[in-house]
């Protein structure tokens, strides 16, 4: 979904090629009288390029601005699988460190957990897994409580299959942050080179229009010193 800052660009260069385009006929006789020139055609020419240049610069900007829209969205899911992946990693590590509390009391002579509580940061909490689990497979457990049976191994294996997840996950969301931040400079760049045509060739055509008497029109195609890329004027309904 575009924003209100390119739409708005859009709209005025949407203005200003469609007035510059339809009054071509009234100025280009005009100022080729005011200029004492023979032939109009290379004043033309110039004009109907500037023109072109305009819209292509107002297309790049609203494909820019789409594709920082696409990326904010793809991220939007790349949030919620990272955020899903990590509580359920996060409810393992809980699960494991109970069932290991209950199997053994304190009787374990190295602690499989660090002391202290179960990280909520997901990159946090990965690296605490992952030394869980290595622990899991390092630490000489007694024989469990009367009537209670465990197994490492298997604690472990479930463990890492969670960790594996949440892993994968963050890399999802740091490639997508990496596409969008791409996405986000690239639209910077879009918005700096239409912000220069679109006051570059509004002014040629207020200039224009000023020195051929037509001062409307030249009002119409003004750009805006206070808000960059757009006409001082609402833009012509399209």
């Amino acid at each position: 979904m575009a924003t209100k800052q390119v739409i708005d660009r859009q709209k005025s260069a949407n203005s200003v090629v469609q007035i510059g385009t339809t009054q071509l006929g009234l100025l280009l006789p005009e100022l080729a009288k005011e200029l004492g020139l023979s032939d109009e055609g290379p004043v033309g020419i110039l004009l109907e390029t500037s023109l072109k240049r305009l819209a292509k610069v107002r297309d790049e900007l609203v494909a820019a601005d789409d594709a920082l829209s696409a990326e904010d969205s793809q991220d939007t899911g790349a949030r919620a699988a990272r955020e899903r992946a990590m509580e359920a990693a996060f409810e393992r590590i809980v699960q494991v460190r109970g069932a290991i509390q209950n199997a053994f009391g304190d009787a374990i002579p190295e602690p499989v957990f660090g002391a202290g509580s179960t990280p909520t940061d997901p990159n946090r909490l990965l690296a605490y897994g992952r030394n869980a689990t290595a622990q899991l497979g390092k630490v000489a457990f007694p024989a469990p409580l009367e009537g209670l049976s465990i197994d490492p191994a298997a604690l472990a294996s479930g463990l890492t299959a969670k960790l594996d997840a949440l892993a994968t996950a963050l890399n999802a969301m740091a490639a997508e942050e990496r596409e969008t931040q791409l996405a986000r400079q690239q639209r910077h760049q879009a918005l700096e080179v239409f912000d220069r045509v679109f006051t570059a060739v509004a002014r040629q055509f207020e200039g224009y229009f000023k020195l051929t008497g037509h001062d409307e029109l030249a009002d119409r195609v003004r750009p805006s010193t206070r808000r960059p890329g757009t006409t001082v004027s609402p833009p012509t309904p399209e």
